[in-house]
């Protein structure tokens, strides 16, 4: 099986919407908030490859089209 709606968010990513206010959006206490989003919890499974493959395991998903 396919999970073709995945996402991941990498940690350059993160540091740069906390150093520029023009992307009005922020991560605070592990929620992602602002920008063009509702507020989402910060998944480990977002920013680490081990987590998100561990994920995809749990799960039993074979592959994931991942989008940032």
């Amino acid at each position: 099986m396919i999970d073709v709606h995945n996402h991941a968010v990498p940690e350059r990513a993160i540091e740069l919407v906390g150093r520029d206010a023009r992307f009005e959006a922020r991560v605070e206490d592990g929620m992602w908030r602002g920008g063009v989003h509702v507020a989402f919890p910060l998944a480990r499974s977002f920013v680490d490859p081990e987590a998100k493959l561990a994920e995809l395991s749990e799960r039993r998903l074979g592959r994931a089209v991942v989008s940032v």
